[in-house]
């Protein structure tokens, strides 16, 4: 029996035990998201070094912050606005798998959420919101951290061309601040 430990598509697992052949060890490799242990004694480890929580800025290009994340309009704003140019390249901040690609005339606009698992098992994702256009991307794409994911916009409920950028925790919304020195 192996032990699986990680995260695939939207299931969680924690220490479900089941048969698993050479090929499914192997495909499991491939994603970057599990650990396989035997026992009590890791038998390898699959999981990507680059999943350690690390976050790089999704944009490399000059900017300016023009709303942080909580209290605005009696509301709490749940990611942090960054002000460049329609058509500048966003980036993956982490690595993950493309969870969502939403296309909105209101709220979010053109919209792209990126999710992975940590190897302690945290699920995190990254949201890049107001965007122009998606980069050649489909549903459950990986993509590695500072690959170019999408293009800024002005869509949905914007006041001007910006990226909106949200950190969620399992689930919970943390200020980007926290994890990318901006």
């Amino acid at each position: 029996m192996l032990l699986l430990t990680g995260c695939s598509d939207n299931n969680y697992y924690v220490g479900e035990e089941f048969d698993a052949t050479t090929a499914i060890v192997n495909s499991e490799k491939e994603s970057d998201l599990f650990s396989v242990s035997y026992d009590d004694s890791a038998l390898f480890s699959v999981v990507n070094t680059d999943l350690n929580v690390s976050f790089i800025k999704p944009v490399q290009s000059s900017y300016v912050i023009t709303s942080k994340y909580g209290p605005r309009w009696g509301k709490i704003h749940q990611g942090i606005d960054i002000a460049v140019p329609e058509g500048t390249a966003i980036f993956a901040s982490t690595p993950g798998y493309v969870k969502t690609i939403s296309y909105s005339d209101t709220g979010y606009g053109i919209c792209i959420e990126i999710e992975y698992c940590s190897s302690n098992g945290d699920v995190w994702m990254t949201r890049y919101a107001h965007l122009s256009e998606i980069a050649d991307l489909s549903l459950g794409d990986y993509v590695k951290a500072n690959d170019c994911i999408a293009f800024s916009g002005n869509t949905g409920n914007s006041t001007g061309p910006h990226l909106h950028f949200e950190i969620f925790k399992n689930g919970i919304t943390i200020d980007p601040e926290v994890y990318v020195d901006f």
